[in-house]
């Protein structure tokens, strides 16, 4: 009899037991399957994310800042493009027909041009100037680099050539001048402008200043039209070392001519004297 007993007790004990065992299992197995669903409609049908926000709302776009500003005052064009509106224009004008700027799908020539010069005249960064013409970076990223290339090519060539071999009006007609400068064509001399270089050569563009910058080398005739432009030096370049590099690489001035500049005495013309 006593073994009768201890299965009637203990049967039931383990069947219930088992029970539990399983039941839990397959809550394991339901959660595992909820948690697994959750997980890929949040991946796939992007549930939590915030729907996105329109960033460039101005009233106020681009092109229509740009026209505000052609039609208004003048020297509001002038302050903040550099230049008249008629000499905008001109401008445009220039870069369609030598440098084949044109229109694109969202954005004029002439918008694409106010880009260039905003951020020449004013140094803006990206960000200031998707604010001021309601445009992405990629947009401005992409105008300001095709405008530079059109600028820097046929554009370029065509204005930016070495002065003629004949004394300056100003120099001929003027007493105090003439014939003390009757040979010299212009002034030439180094600016240094903010730049951003790789960490590799930081210490390289450093100026005595403390400032990343390169040192560019421009020349301007009287009448203060550019006739060369070198840059791209390493701020720690000296302006001499900029004038000997510029005299052997286009910067030519005809023989026993000279231009002002701030570099060593012993450089005349872009001929070094003595040899």
């Amino acid at each position: 009899m006593p073994p009768l007993a201890i299965i009637h007790h203990t049967g039931p004990h383990k069947i219930s037991s088992e029970i539990l065992q399983l039941i839990q299992r397959r809550r394991h197995a339901l959660n595992s399957a909820v948690l697994t669903t959750v997980y890929c409609a949040d991946n796939f049908l992007h549930l939590e994310r915030p729907i996105p926000i329109p960033r460039h709302t101005s009233i106020l776009t681009g092109q229509d800042w740009l026209d505000e500003m052609l039609n208004g005052h003048p020297e509001r064009c002038l302050d903040q493009l550099g230049m008249y509106p008629a000499a905008f224009l001109f401008l445009c004008w220039e870069f369609e027909r030598n440098g084949e700027l044109g229109d694109s799908r969202y954005i004029t020539s002439q918008e694409q041009t106010a880009i260039f010069l905003y951020w020449m005249v004013h140094g803006s960064s990206q960000r200031e100037l998707m604010e001021r013409f309601q445009r992405s970076n990629d947009t401005i990223s992409k105008y300001t680099h095709r405008v530079l290339d059109v600028a820097t090519t046929e554009f370029y060539n065509k204005y930016v050539q070495n002065p003629a071999d004949s004394t300056p009006p100003k120099i001929a007609n003027n007493p105090s001048y003439f014939p003390f400068f009757r040979h010299c064509r212009g002034a030439v001399d180094g600016v240094h402008v903010d730049s951003f270089a790789l960490e590799a050569d930081v210490v390289r563009y450093r100026d005595r200043h403390g400032n990343v910058t390169q040192n560019v080398l421009a020349a301007c005739d009287f009448d203060m039209r550019f006739v060369y432009v070198m840059p791209g030096y390493e701020g720690t370049a000296a302006d001499g070392r900029l004038f000997d590099t510029a005299r052997r690489n286009g910067f030519a001035l005809p023989q026993h001519s000279h231009s002002g500049a701030s570099c060593p005495r012993n450089y005349s013309g872009g001929v070094e004297e003595g040899k």
